[in-house]
C-alpha cells in the first residue's frame, strides 16, 4: 500500500507480550510541529498511565514492553522506540484467549463511522467476566484509564484522535483526524479481534 500522510500525526503501537504470544493497541495523536522529544513524552505518558491505571487489570504473564511511535507526517520520517520501564500485569487469574477483548469506543464530534474509533483492551482474565459479559468494575476502569490518559496527553499538547484513512473504500490523501471527545463501553459483551488469533 502506498504511504498515506497524516498531518501533524503520530501513531503509537503499544505492544504486550508473554514472550511467545503478543497483542497490541494502536493510538493516534496530533501535535503541530512535534519532534523526537515530543514523541518520547507521548510514549512516556502512555507507559505511565498503563502502570498507574491499567496494570492491575491485565494478566501477570503479560508485559507491556515496547511502544513504537511513528511520525506519520511523511514517508521515511523518524520512529521512536520506547523500552524504558516495562510494565507487567498484576492479575494472576487465567487469561482469556487473545482474540477476546474489552472494546472501548472512541467518540468525536464527527458523526458516522469515520468519526468513531475503537480500542481493544486484551490480556484480561476469565475472572473479569461472567456468562460472556465483562464485569462492571473493569468496564468502568477501562473508561477511567482512557479519560486519564487523554487528560495527560492534553497537558503535553498532544490531542488523541481518530484517524480516518478511507472514504468509500478509497484511500484518503492525506488522511483525516478527528479529536476524541469521550469514551464509552457500548456493550459489556466480550468482543473479538480475530486478527490476534492468527498470531503465534
Amino acid at each position: 500500500m502506498a504511504f498515506q500522510p497524516v498531518p501533524n500525526a503520530a501513531q503509537c503501537i503499544i505492544n504486550y507480550t508473554d514472550g511467545v504470544r503478543s497483542f497490541s493497541n494502536s493510538l493516534w495523536a496530533v501535535k503541530s510541529g512535534f519532534g523526537q522529544a515530543n514523541m518520547q513524552d507521548l510514549a512516556t505518558a502512555i507507559r505511565a498511565n498503563i502502570s498507574a491505571g491499567w496494570a492491575a487489570w491485565f494478566g501477570n504473564n503479560f508485559t507491556q514492553d515496547v511502544i513504537t511511535v511513528y511520525d506519520q507526517r511523511a514517508e521515511g520520517a523518524p520512529v521512536y522506540l520506547h523500552t524504558l520501564n516495562p510494565v507487567t500485569g498484576q492479575d494472576a487469574d487465567e487469561i482469556h484467549p487473545l482474540g477476546d477483548a474489552l472494546v472501548v469506543t472512541l467518540r468525536t464530534a464527527t458523526r458516522g463511522r469515520s468519526g468513531r474509533g475503537r480500542m481493544y483492551l486484551g490480556g484480561l482474565s476469565v475472572g473479569q467476566s461472567a456468562d460472556g459479559l465483562w464485569s462492571s468494575p473493569i468496564t468502568a476502569q477501562a473508561v477511567d484509564f482512557c479519560e486519564e490518559l487523554k487528560a495527560d496527553l492534553d497537558v503535553l499538547g498532544w490531542t488523541w484522535v481518530v484517524c480516518s484513512r478511507y472514504s468509500e473504500n478509497a484511500l484518503r490523501n492525506p488522511a483525516l483526524t478527528f479529536p476524541v471527545t469521550s469514551f464509552e463501553v457500548r456493550s459489556a459483551v466480550v468482543g473479538t479481534q480475530t486478527r490476534r488469533n492468527r498470531r503465534p
